[in-house]
């Protein structure tokens, strides 16, 4: 199971909230992340899954973009969970320094 929180569904307007607005929530993003780091980690090993899938929609990235935020997940796979300890926090750092570099990802990524 994945386990999302309550606000997560609000602000992302999945429960009627506004859509417009980019989710950038950092807070929100490590609650997820430590919550299901065994299997995003498998996700992210695999570059699939609904974990993953997930990341994608707490970070923002649109249906379009998903097969590129997959793809650049599988590439960070091995630098992050090569070494132990790593953090939720340490996760969505690499991700947004990878988005940033990244001109299809770059718009997703907090400066």
């Amino acid at each position: 199971n994945i386990l999302i929180p309550n606000t997560f569904f609000m602000s992302t307007g999945i429960l009627g909230g506004d859509t417009t607005k980019a989710v950038k929530n950092e807070q929100q993003g490590e609650i997820f992340v430590a919550s299901n780091m065994d299997t995003l980690a498998v996700d992210m090993a695999q570059g699939s899954g609904d974990h993953l899938a997930a990341l994608a929609t707490i970070l923002g990235v649109a249906d379009e973009d998903r097969s590129a935020f997959f793809s650049l997940a599988k590439d960070q796979y091995e630098p992050l969970f090569s070494v132990s300890g790593t953090t939720p926090s340490d996760i969505l750092t690499t991700f947004n320094t990878a988005m940033l570099n990244d001109s299809r990802l770059s718009q997703y990524a907090t400066q």
